[in-house]
Order: C-alpha cells, then structure tokens, then sequence
C-alpha cells in the first residue's frame, strides 16, 4: 500500500499536476488579496466623496465622524444610511485593518473557506480521472483490492 501511495505521489510529481495545483492555489491567493485591495479602494474613494459633499455644505467633520452612523434601510440594490461620512470612515478603518501584514494570514484562511474546495475539487477530478486515462485502474484494484486501492488514492489525492 505504501508502494503505490509513492507511485502515485512520484506520478503526480512527474506529470506536473503538483505544479498546476500549487500555481491555481497561489493564483487564488493572489485574487483573495486583489480583491480586498479593491474593496478597500472602493471604500475610500466613497469617503472621498463623502467628505467633499460635507465640505461643501459645510458641516462640521469632527462633529459628524463622532456622531455614529444608523442604518436606515439594507436591501441588495442598495439602501440608506444616516450619517454616510461616519459609515465610510468606519468601513474604510475595517478596510485598512484587513490589509494589514498580521491579518494577512487569518483573511487567506477565511477567504479559502470559499475558494479553495472548489479549486481541490477541480484537481481532485483530473487526479481520478488519471486512472480512466492511462487504463490502470483495472490493474491498481487486481493488484492492491478495491478498498486499498481508494485508500492509496484518497491518500495521495490528500
């Protein structure tokens, strides 16, 4: 069993599969810190604007950003909240706070809560259909058995 498992890992490493898996992963890496840089860009053009509109009605910024924010109304489309200045300063300090070097790691972690399996399952399918291809399958359960042969496969797959 533990021959076959290195057979397969070595055939994995051989066919460069390890190689594309490792490159989607960190390609997704990339989009999922892409992503939040946009999010936080988006952010802080809204405030931009935020600002220049109580500037120009001239409005007290101090007195405006400690006041809070309220909800009105929250739907997909859209929405209205009181106090747009206070909401976007908050969303751009939460914004800012996820960009930082020490969240880096735990917002990967969650981001590949969502990303991740989907890509795993991708590689998973071409890892099993690798048998089908090269028609060993037949030999791999004559040889090992049906339970050792997913055994070794889940293995390496994992």
């Amino acid at each position: 069993m533990i021959r076959q498992w290195k057979t397969d890992l070595r055939y994995a490493w051989h066919s460069k599969l390890f190689a594309g898996m490792l490159l989607f992963f960190f390609a997704a890496t990339l989009l999922i810190f892409f992503l939040n840089d946009q999010k936080a860009r988006d952010v802080y053009i809204s405030y931009q604007h935020s600002l220049e509109f109580y500037q120009e009605s001239g409005a007290d910024i101090e007195v405006e950003l400690k006041e809070g924010y309220t909800i009105l109304e929250d739907n997909r489309n859209g929405g209205s909240i009181q106090n747009p200045l206070a909401y976007y300063h908050a969303m751009l300090g939460a914004a800012l706070y996820s960009m930082q070097p020490a969240y880096s790691v735990p917002l990967v972690c969650k981001s590949a809560l969502m990303f991740f399996p989907i890509l795993a399952s991708f590689f998973g399918l071409i890892w099993v259909s690798s048998d089908q291809k090269h028609k060993t399958l037949r030999h791999r359960v004559q040889r090992l058995g049906k339970q050792k042969s997913l055994w070794t496969k889940q293995l390496s797959g994992f």
